[in-house]
């Protein structure tokens, strides 16, 4: 069982020397927004903590990642006229766990 301290620490039990697993954090994105008739974008998803296991969650559908650095990770692909124009949240899930929403707007 893995254990969160305050601060945003995860303790991965089983190991045999814990070691502390950073919870990861969104600070921006790149591109901030899209038109729904925009085609094909590649977003760039920036922040910490994000590890080679990082996935994408695009407003509730884990997407196809790309881990760039432990600062970057992106996801690419068409606006789908099933995306509804407006805020969409995007979150990082890693083995520690899940980060921080940001917002994606498609105009």
């Amino acid at each position: 069982m893995d254990t969160i301290t305050p601060g945003g620490s995860t303790y991965v039990a089983g190991e045999s020397n814990a070691r502390a697993a950073v919870l990861p954090v969104i600070t921006s994105l790149n591109p901030t927004n899209a038109s729904h008739s925009g085609g094909t974008i590649t977003l760039h998803v920036l922040g910490s903590g994000f590890t080679p296991d990082a996935v994408v969650n695009f407003n509730g559908i884990d997407k196809r990642t790309t881990y760039v650095s432990p600062t970057d990770v992106s996801i690419s692909g068409d606006i789908q006229p099933s995306d509804q124009p407006g805020p969409n949240a995007v979150t990082v899930r890693t083995r520690a766990g899940v980060s921080n929403p940001a917002t994606f707007t498609i105009t």
